[in-house]
């Protein structure tokens, strides 16, 4: 029993320094959009750091246009299946935590590197 509890502990512990950690960059991420003057932004998968980037926007003067994938919406963000041209978009958000480097090319061949954001707690994950 104690080696269950120090295990959730930890594992707590963990998630709370990920969430922390991961919602001080997507601060980061949307001040400096805002800056450059990216107000529409798009995120690259729904998962927890998508939800993340959500909740950071509302302090932010930026939006969040919509996810990308078949899902369904996340937080009022609606889920876009297909980007099109009508899509009005500056940034891209890079949220997928699994296939992030596979992600990262696709979506720079696609949309050009200068329009992706790589959050740098993601950033070990390129190259692998």
């Amino acid at each position: 029993f104690a080696e269950k509890a120090r295990l959730a502990r930890e594992y707590l512990s963990y998630s709370l320094q990920f969430y922390k950690n991961a919602r001080e960059e997507c601060d980061k991420i949307l001040t400096n959009c805002h800056k450059e003057g990216s107000k529409n932004i798009l995120l690259s998968d729904k998962n927890e750091l998508a939800e993340i980037v959500i909740l950071s926007s509302l302090n932010a003067p930026v939006s969040i246009v919509g996810i990308m994938g078949k899902e369904s919406a996340c937080l009022g963000v609606p889920a876009i299946e297909k980007v099109s041209n009508s899509l009005k978009f500056d940034k891209i958000i890079i949220t997928d935590m699994l296939s992030t480097d596979k992600r990262f090319k696709y979506l720079c061949k696609i949309h050009g590197a200068q329009k992706i954001i790589l959050p740098n707690i993601l950033k070990n994950k390129i190259g692998k």
